[in-house]
């Protein structure tokens, strides 16, 4: 399932110089390319959070890990914070014309996402230690609605809502319980007999919304639409996936290594795309063939960060990338 999320991350950041959300690379803006990045944005990253709220919560709660709270932060600065600062050092200084040192504090490019899950597991493990007994149905929806109202009046009323990436922490924290709630309720336990219509149904609702309607005139009626359909998908997905029986050895092998990879392919996704359509040439033959652009990004984003991952993945420079 993390493997599923990567691929869809690297696909979005692919998609995104036709969205016409990186004017400042060239990027040009084609409909169905941009709706179809909304369609991943609304899923892939909920999906990455809520697996790591599930495994967190699986090896607390049933295989009493994560007691020593001192041990734990250190692990998570380890893997977060030291690629978050390395690699971003990286970017300031090799390509000083779209990043400079203010980006660090507020999420530079896209490793605003290894400091916003950072914040994530710091509140988890100090909540965690009081976590004493398994909410009801009640209680789990009234801290939803909690979380999701803190993020909405953080996002209207704190104008500095991306310092230190906050305001993300605080919206994708609701995922991370999710993950966190689905370890301790068992529910790859859950048949998937019902599961399976209720996930095509959910995706089909999303789906329909993104490509063949505008946005709701209401960004909270918006985003409530998005998160509610994304979180059945992905709990779905996750059930669905945990009921799967007979995978192909070989299968079950690739999928390993690549799940190993993982952290680094995110990292290093976004600094090949940057370094391809900083040249003049490329980004030119990029714009003309704007129909299977995404395809060559994707193919090249993907494979250049694979073996550069593979490569840092020993014992000298694992650290790197936070494994």
């Amino acid at each position: 399932m993390r493997v599923l999320a990567m691929t869809m991350i690297v696909a979005f950041h692919s998609i995104y110089f036709y969205s016409g959300m990186w004017k400042v690379l060239g990027g040009i803006y084609v409909p169905i390319w941009e709706k179809t990045n909304r369609f991943l944005d609304s899923i892939d990253l909920s999906m990455f959070v809520f697996i790591s709220g599930f495994l967190f919560g699986y090896l607390f709660i049933h295989k009493q890990k994560y007691r020593d709270i001192k041990k734990f932060i250190l692990d998570k600065i380890r893997r977060l914070i030291v690629p978050y600062i390395v690699w971003g050092v990286f970017l300031i200084i090799f390509i000083p014309s779209l990043f400079n040192w203010r980006d660090l504090m507020f999420g530079i490019c896209h490793l605003w996402f290894l400091l916003m899950l950072f914040w994530i597991f710091l509140i988890a493990i100090i909540i965690s230690t009081f976590w004493k007994k398994p909410l009801n149905n009640f209680s789990i929806l009234l801290i939803i609605i909690i979380l999701y109202t803190l993020w909405i009046v953080f996002k209207c009323y704190f104008p500095y809502q991306h310092f230190l990436c906050i305001g993300s922490s605080i919206s994708y924290t609701i995922a991370f319980y999710i993950g966190f709630i689905c370890a301790e309720k068992e529910v790859w336990k859950f048949s998937s007999v019902f599961v399976g219509p209720c996930t095509l149904i959910a995706l089909a609702a999303l789906f329909i919304h993104i490509y063949f309607y505008q946005p709701f005139d209401s960004i909270i009626i918006e985003d409530l639409y998005i998160r509610f359909f994304s979180y059945i998908s992905i709990v779905g997905i996750f059930i669905i996936l945990n009921h799967v029986k007979k995978t192909p050895p070989l299968i079950l092998k690739l999928v390993d290594k690549l799940d190993n990879l993982c952290m680094g392919i995110y990292i290093f996704n976004p600094i090949i795309l940057i370094s391809l359509l900083l040249i003049p040439p490329v980004n030119k033959v990029l714009v003309v063939n704007y129909q299977i652009g995404p395809l060559l990004l994707f193919l090249v984003s993907f494979s250049i960060p694979l073996l550069i991952s593979y490569l840092l993945n020993n014992k000298y420079l694992s650290w790197l990338t936070g494994n």
